[in-house]
């Protein structure tokens, strides 16, 4: 009887453990879903101890000094003394016209023009760089001047709705050569008289085509208010005409608030007709005249046919004069001049000149020993040196520094007619 009051006895206590077991798991059943649910809603994230790393005993390396690369400077060389042409060219025709003129030439002709001298290796420079003794050209060409008289009329230049340069335009068709053949250059020096012409679209739209050219170097300089025969006009209106054009020129570029493109303007004068001022008085008055910037005469233009061409010398030259540049009118029998004659007008070549130490660029003595011992080696001919600004002739073991053209030379009437 005893055994089976103990044996009750278990089975109770058996029974009442399991019960609660059953019901403390349901607690943490229930208490975990409430943690989860807790967590989810305020996304409490549990404070994380940091333990740093022990200091260790690493010692940054330092870097190994770069090895210096040599230096070397870039110099234009002429084996000859260089020669450039200048072009005239006046007004532009559509191509249904039926040929072209002295003073007129078809769009499709100066194309012509402009591949038959690109092919035969001319490269456009600007006008003001070469007098200032700037010859620098692209290597294996070279250098010709582009100028254009009597603007501003709509056939010379004029822009499209978007603002680029019409393909209806002189200009127009030279700039979008130029995008085809970037190494022709794009330098034109226009002379303008804007007082006896009115631009299409009125006083606006001529400034915003001046900004245009000058942005686009095609600067316009100075060819007087009305395009007067010089030898015909009283000295005294001759600077009067002549400032009455700068004037007027630079009212266009403040109406349209370009007064930034002024700087650009230099004083150099095309004389209308190529006819010079028939008295001494009038000649003096000419080359007298001083621009409103206060810049004196830089130089004078003048315009005859290729027959009796004329090329401009380098600025070292002793024959070089600035108040008698020579232009030739751009004609067929002026572009076969220069292509059948092309070979007389020496190419450019580059030379490396180096290495050099960069703390001595400014010694001219350094600079002269560097260009005689590129000669000596061979590496360069030798010729005429245009480097860093300074003109150098190189002969063998020899160099002299050629003088430079005064930024205000002195006009003369020497050999004025």
């Amino acid at each position: 009887m005893k055994r089976w009051l103990l044996l009750l006895s278990y089975l109770a206590t058996t029974a009442a453990c399991s019960t609660d077991a059953s019901v403390t798991t349901d607690q943490v059943v229930s208490g975990l879903t409430q943690n989860v649910v807790s967590s989810a809603t305020h996304m409490h994230r549990p404070t994380e101890t940091i333990h740093p790393l022990p200091a260790g005993t690493y010692t940054p390396t330092r870097p190994a000094t770069p090895t210096p690369e040599p230096y070397y400077l870039e110099g234009t060389v002429w084996t000859s003394e260089p020669r450039v042409p200048i072009l005239i060219y006046h007004r532009f025709l559509p191509d249904h016209y039926e040929y072209s003129t002295k003073v007129k030439t078809r769009l499709g002709d100066f194309r012509a023009h402009l591949e038959s001298l690109y092919t035969s290796g001319y490269t456009l420079i600007s006008l003001s760089d070469w007098l200032a003794g700037n010859l620098h050209v692209p290597e294996g060409r070279r250098p010709l001047i582009l100028t254009i008289d009597d603007l501003f009329f709509a056939d010379q230049i004029s822009l499209t709705d978007e603002g680029d340069a019409s393909l209806e335009s002189g200009l127009g068709v030279l700039w979008h050569f130029y995008l085809e053949h970037p190494d022709f250059g794009f330098h034109v020096a226009l002379f303008p008289n804007l007082g006896d012409k009115l631009y299409p679209g009125g006083e606006s739209e001529l400034a915003q085509v001046i900004a245009w050219c000058i942005e686009h170097d095609a600067i316009p300089y100075n060819h007087f208010y009305m395009h007067p025969r010089l030898d015909l006009t009283e000295p005294r209106w001759i600077p009067v005409e002549a400032e009455r054009n700068d004037v007027y020129l630079r009212e266009l570029l403040s109406m349209v608030e370009r007064e930034d493109l002024i700087s650009y303007l230099g004083n150099i004068i095309a004389i209308p007709y190529g006819i010079w001022p028939s008295s001494k008085a009038g000649r003096d008055a000419l080359l007298s005249y001083v621009s409103p910037e206060g810049v004196s005469l830089q130089a004078v233009l003048e315009a005859d046919y290729a027959v009796r061409a004329k090329y401009l010398l380098p600025p070292f030259s002793p024959d070089f004069d600035p108040w008698h540049v020579p232009r030739i009118i751009g004609t067929q029998q002026a572009i076969d001049l220069l292509v059948e004659q092309r070979e007389s007008f020496p190419i450019a070549y580059k030379c490396q000149i180096g290495p050099l130490d960069v703390d001595r660029l400014d010694d001219l003595e350094a600079l002269k020993e560097q260009i005689i011992a590129i000669g000596l080696r061979g590496d360069c001919p030798n010729g005429i040196y245009f480097v860093r600004g300074l003109i150098y002739r190189v002969m063998d073991a020899e160099i002299s520094l050629l003088p430079l053209p005064s930024p205000s030379p002195t006009p003369t009437t020497e050999g004025v007619p």
